[in-house]
């Protein structure tokens, strides 16, 4: 990994059991047993059931936040993993949210936030 300030997994799941995506009370237990069991400690936690149907969960971590959002009807949701903690195993925790939900297919996207050869660069042309 490239040091930086922090590190963004972005999570796209397809085919996840849509009973699962509508579980706000199991998803809200399992992600925030996932993060305690990495070492990641949970501020807090804010969810909303949309109607029909839908959830947004973001939990407030002491390293950043992490944000699910759900699409019941088209067995999809999204994740958002930004963590400042740059010691995370966040293989581990990917791996542990994919054996949770069981999706038929997942895309990853990995971001470097604030990398710290250019935030030294800019520093020094000050």
């Amino acid at each position: 990994m490239i040091p930086a300030l922090g590190y963004h997994v972005i999570l796209d799941l397809y085919g996840v059991d849509s009973f699962t995506l509508e579980n706000h009370k199991l998803l809200i237990k399992k992600f925030s047993e996932i993060l305690k069991r990495n070492g990641v400690k949970v501020l807090s936690y804010e969810y909303h059931h949309f109607n029909p149907q839908g959830i947004s969960i973001i939990f407030i971590l002491e390293s950043s936040h992490v944000s699910i959002h759900t699409w019941p009807e088209n067995e999809y949701l999204s994740i958002d993993i930004y963590v400042c903690d740059t010691n995370l195993d966040l293989d581990k925790i990917k791996d542990e949210i994919l054996e949770f939900l069981k999706p038929k297919e997942y895309t990853l996207y990995f971001l470097n936030r604030g990398i710290i050869e250019k935030i030294e660069r800019m520093n020094n042309k000050l």
